[in-house]
């Protein structure tokens, strides 16, 4: 299922329905860490105002072990396949959209199978400079879903720690 939603979607990057976002050049950034505990693998992507019209962008592909190289608190230095590590844009709202696809169930209402999904939007504006974790879970049919945003410091000790912000959920938005 892993390999089958990275194909589909590289597809759709490389065709050019959904582009990969970057933060708009010279506009102040913050670090952050998207990260799942899933047991399937998100689809993960940005609500961006372009050109006058709002579109999703791929954030980035969480499946694929990846190395940070933002020099990330809490970062870790092996390949890791649940978590990846972006610059985005700072002191504007920045909507995150997560679309967990987990196959199909027995239809309540008939005969047959419906798709279960689990889609989580949120919004919250990180701060110029600032360090963010956004943790994605669900149970394990996908139809409940958590999105949890921590803002990250330093501690006297040198560890990682986390202070959970305010996010604001947003109306479900489709970018398949």
């Amino acid at each position: 299922m892993r390999i089958f939603i990275s194909i589909a979607l590289a597809a759709l990057t490389l065709s050019g329905c959904i582009s990969a976002y970057r933060p708009p050049t010279g506009a102040p950034t913050a670090k952050v860490r998207f990260q799942t505990t899933a047991p399937t693998v998100p689809l993960l992507f940005v609500r961006t105002q372009r050109a006058g019209e709002l579109t999703c962008q791929q954030i980035g592909n969480l499946g694929t072990p990846e190395v940070s190289n933002i020099n990330m608190l809490g970062s870790v230095k092996e390949p890791r396949s649940d978590r990846i590590e972006r610059l985005i844009q700072a002191g504007a709202p920045f909507v995150v959209y997560f679309q967990e696809i987990n196959g199909t169930k027995s239809n309540p209402n008939g005969p047959g199978l419906i798709g279960v999904s689990c889609q989580a939007p949120i919004v919250f504006t990180p701060k110029p400079d600032g360090s963010y974790e956004i943790t994605h879970g669900s149970n394990n049919v996908a139809e409940l879903c958590s999105i949890q945003v921590s803002e990250l410091s330093q501690g006297k000790s040198g560890e990682t720690q986390r202070h959970p912000i305010t996010i604001q959920a947003v109306d479900k938005i489709t970018c398949l």
